[in-house]
């Protein structure tokens, strides 16, 4: 019988990963190939002043970078987040029928998450932004060199245009960085939160294990594996 539960639980859950991972992936080709039309339809219809005032490097990076995380970062992203929903929601079940006197740290604990969140994704968008405007001047200086390679060898001016072009990767990367940054700084916070959770678990086990001691030992152990 436990078997039989066990393997039908199995089951689902593999179906259900097989759904949503198909239709995540069908929705990131659907959302990138309406994207890149429409990206295309209104630049190839744009008035020439348009082209006067956009550097070719903000276009380039449009249709490159922007659109690459379009198709390959934003719907793992998704996968991710949804597994990981998933996985929260059944270690909580499985951690409030163990030991419902968890249910008092939950409510701080998901205060705590969510200003961390807050700050996190304010910053972060700041970040990404920064990171993206600073991009267009290295695409927009290789494009120029690439068109005008001739030209520059002709007047001997490599060795300018190389230490250009240093400069403004260089300057990308200032903005950059700060990103992989914030993203340790969310780790180690969340990092914190979940042993403090742990903690708390293995605390209230300890008072619940003097009033339901025959109940409480396979539970605990459950709750701990769900939490790890």
């Amino acid at each position: 019988m436990r078997l039989g539960v066990y393997g039908a639980l199995g089951a689902s859950q593999g179906i259900a990963v097989f759904c949503y991972s198909i239709s995540v992936s069908i929705g990131g080709i659907l959302a990138s190939r309406y994207l890149h039309q429409s990206m295309l339809y209104n630049v190839l219809r744009s008035p020439m002043s348009f082209f006067e005032r956009t550097p070719s490097g903000n276009l380039v990076n449009r249709f490159s970078k922007e659109t690459d995380t379009i198709d390959s970062i934003i719907p793992s992203i998704i996968k991710m987040f949804m597994g990981s929903m998933f996985n929260v929601v059944g270690s909580c079940v499985v951690i409030l029928i163990a030991t419902p006197l968890v249910a008092i740290i939950i409510p701080p604990l998901g205060i705590l998450y969510f200003f961390v969140q807050r700050f996190y994704v304010a910053s972060s968008r700041q970040l990404k932004r920064l990171e993206s405007v600073s991009r267009s001047p290295v695409y927009t200086h290789f494009n120029e060199t690439l068109l005008g390679a001739s030209v520059i060898r002709a007047f001997g001016e490599q060795e300018r245009f190389i230490r250009e072009s240093d400069g403004r990767v260089d300057h990308n990367q200032k903005a950059y960085y700060p990103s992989i940054v914030a993203n340790r700084w969310l780790a180690v916070r969340l990092e914190l939160v979940g042993n403090c959770t742990v903690m708390s678990l293995i605390s209230l086990c300890c008072r619940w294990l003097a009033v339901r001691l025959e109940f409480v030992g396979n539970c605990t152990v459950m709750s701990l594996i769900s939490l790890l």
